[in-house]
């Protein structure tokens, strides 16, 4: 008998450890995966990264070149790479490199030769840029500084082919630091010359960008064409002497879409704030976040460039606020035979025109705009000799249709509220509806015409005008 349940005892404390196995089994973390370490220094050979895996990299070299070809997650370490011949420090290849940079203390690249980016993404690659850690945010400083002239250059992080960026946090900065008579091509974050396709999204972190004097600050280069998608973080970015700030450089293309962050954009001399830089294009669509943008000199706020510049603006919410260069509109076109098609159903606005443009509108010289209000609140002034809302100076004409929202214009001197700027600047107006309040200068109507021979049509059909 007592053999018997001494059998069942053992029985029953195999059972218990078998089931203290298992859940032991079940609850066993896995191991993290192998990190390899690598320093860099003078006298290392290049870092060639093939095999896909997790990587830290630390130290500093004026000789290494860092080469992705596969998937992997790098971590920078207080890295340093400017390197003695001015060439491209780190590179991530297309097909198969797709590297996800995780960003601990100050990493600093730095590139100075011809065509040659900070931190390359080439044709078919992708990189991702994130914090190591939440509560210490890494940073990534990048710079390009150009010796000679370039045409053929690539952005300070981006390339000349077309690749993925994804910026989710850290500290983000792609400067060129230039000065004329030397100059680049290229965007800060984006493409360089003939740059097609390159894709740009920002989730999140602080980012500054500057381009070079043809390219944007984030978006493409000269005769290029990008994709720019903000969707959060902090925001700031200035163009080249012929670059929007967020946008085309010259006579390139750009898509830009912006839903949500804190985004701060200035014009180069002939671009836009956000949109088209010299000769170029854009499509803008704003659904959210706080937006400011400073168009440059012949520029608008947000909207096209100078000279054969054209831009689609259509803005359904957010805090947007924007400011025409010296001849642009606030919103709307730049100057010298730009076009720009504003469309505004809802947010926020607050559109101020350049002397010579109209607050949201045209800007001067030959410039038109389409312009459709259906919602928002919506606050404009035109420059001197511009309209609130309408036409700018020297033959520059305006169609408005305002269907609904809130709307409140404000002529410059010898500009109507609502309507046509000055110098044989013509407008058509029609409001449907909403609530209107226009308010013209000394020598232009409320809703109307301006002066120095312009000319307004005007129907009013509905809504509450005053």
């Amino acid at each position: 008998m007592k053999r018997n349940v001494l059998w069942v005892g053992i029985l029953v404390l195999a059972i218990m450890l078998a089931m203290g196995s298992v859940a032991l089994a079940e609850g066993v973390q896995p191991k993290a995966a192998k990190q390899t370490v690598i320093t860099l220094s003078d006298a290392g050979d290049d870092v060639l990264i093939n095999n896909s895996g997790n990587y830290i990299i630390k130290g500093t070299t004026t000789s290494q070149h860092i080469v992705v070809t596969c998937s992997a997650q790098i971590t920078l370490d207080n890295v340093t790479m400017n390197l003695t011949d001015g060439s491209t420090p780190f590179k991530v290849l297309g097909g198969n490199g797709k590297a996800t940079l995780k960003l601990s203390g100050l990493n600093v690249l730095v590139s100075s030769a011809a065509g040659a980016p900070a931190l390359e993404v080439k044709d078919g690659a992708s990189l991702t840029i994130q914090n190591l850690s939440s509560k210490k945010p890494g940073k990534l400083y990048a710079y390009h500084r150009p010796s000679t002239n370039s045409n053929a250059s690539s952005g300070v992080i981006g390339g000349q082919s077309s690749g993925e960026i994804h910026i989710q946090s850290g500290e983000i900065r792609a400067l060129v630091q230039e000065s004329r008579p030397i100059y680049s091509s290229h965007a800060g974050i984006g493409g360089g010359t003939r740059a097609n396709g390159y894709q740009i999204r920002i989730s999140g972190g602080t980012v500054t960008a500057q381009g070079g004097e043809d390219g944007a600050g984030i978006g493409s280069g000269n005769t290029g064409s990008a994709e720019v998608t903000i969707s959060g973080g902090t925001v700031n970015a200035t163009g080249g002497y012929y670059g929007a700030g967020i946008g085309s450089g010259m006579s390139a293309n750009a898509t830009v879409t912006i839903s949500g962050g804190n985004v701060t954009a200035k014009g180069g001399y002939n671009g836009a704030g956000i949109g088209s830089g010299y000769s170029g294009s854009a499509t803008v669509t704003i659904s959210g976040g706080t937006v400011t943008a400073t168009g440059g000199s012949f520029g608008a706020g947000i909207g096209s460039g100078r000279d054969y510049s054209s831009a689609d603006v259509t803005i359904s919410g957010g805090k947007v606020t924007a400011r025409g260069g010296a001849w642009g509109a606030g919103i709307g076109s730049g100057s010298y035979d730009s076009d720009a098609i504003v469309t505004i159903t809802g947010g926020r606005v607050t559109a101020a025109g350049g002397a010579w443009g109209a607050g949201i509108g045209s800007g001067s010289y030959d410039s038109d705009a389409i312009v459709t209000i259906t919602g928002g609140r919506v606050t404009a002034a035109g420059g001197a000799w511009g309209a609130g809302i309408g036409s700018g100076s020297y033959d520059s004409d305006a169609i408005v249709t305002i269907k609904g929202g809130s709307v409140t214009a404000r002529g410059g001197a010898w500009g109507a509220g609502i309507g046509s700027g000055s110098y044989a600047s013509d407008a058509t107006v029609t409001i449907k509806g909403g609530s209107v309040t226009a308010t013209g200068s000394t020598f232009g109507a409320g809703i109307g015409s301006g002066g120095y021979g312009s000319n307004a049509e005007v129907t009013i059909s509905g809504g509450r005008v005053t």
